[in-house]
């Protein structure tokens, strides 16, 4: 093990040959672990260092691609928009919804109603109709005593209820028979359709009123639309 330092102090203290127009091979100690396992002295020109430096950086600039590939590969898509809650930021198209979804210049939207975190959807987007939710009562506007919704022969819900799921199209087509009972008696029935025909993804933060009910003493009922 005296040959390393023995070998470098040589070189430091020992003049080197020079040839004019031929480049200077220099020293390298290595070590023959296959035969004696003792150091050994061989030259190495500048032109093989060179090339073993222009290899090693073709092998790092390889390694940097293939690994900036798999990060984009495996990493998961980002919502590109989003509409709604303390996971959203504030941009150019939620900031100027009807809604008070997102204030411009603040770091996170207000939290949603509904209790969505984040709705990873542009607030213009419409809801597809064959999209199903868990169809919960959030309201119901009225001044009649122990109110709660029924839908079709299903059972009835009071506020926090749930009236099972339904889809989109129900919603925006075909309707939803919606009856209002108190005390045992119907006060209101409602045929449950959005009247522009198409529900947008702010429903899923603000959720969803429907009106037109018989009568006077139901206004109109509020649901969520919560992922089944």
């Amino acid at each position: 093990w005296l040959w390393a330092p023995a070998c470098f102090w040589f070189r430091l203290t020992t003049p080197q040959p020079r040839v004019s127009g031929v480049p200077q091979a220099t020293p390298t100690v290595v070590v023959d672990l296959q035969k004696t396992g003792e150091p050994r002295v061989v030259l190495t020109s500048p032109r093989e260092k060179m090339r073993s430096r222009r290899s090693l950086l073709v092998m790092l600039a390889v390694l940097v691609l293939l690994t900036g590939g798999l990060v984009i590969l495996f990493s998961p898509p980002a919502p590109t928009s989003c509409c709604g809650g303390v996971g959203c930021a504030p941009d150019r198209q939620n900031t100027v919804t009807s809604f008070p979804l997102c204030r411009e210049g603040a770091t996170a939207c207000t939290a949603c109603s509904s209790g969505r975190r984040i709705v990873p959807q542009a607030c213009t987007d419409n809801l597809g109709a064959t999209e199903e939710f868990e169809l919960v009562v959030a309201d119901i506007s009225t001044t009649a005593s122990s109110p709660e919704v029924c839908l079709g022969s299903n059972p009835c819900a009071p506020v926090g209820g749930s009236l099972g799921r339904v889809r989109i199209a129900q919603l925006t087509q075909t309707g939803l028979p919606l009856t209002v009972r108190s005390g045992g008696r119907s006060i209101g029935v409602s045929p449950g359709r959005i009247p522009d025909g198409a529900l947008r993804a702010t429903a899923l933060c603000v959720g969803v009123t429907l009106r037109g009910f018989s009568g006077n003493a139901v206004q109109g009922v509020s649901f969520w639309l919560q992922d089944p």
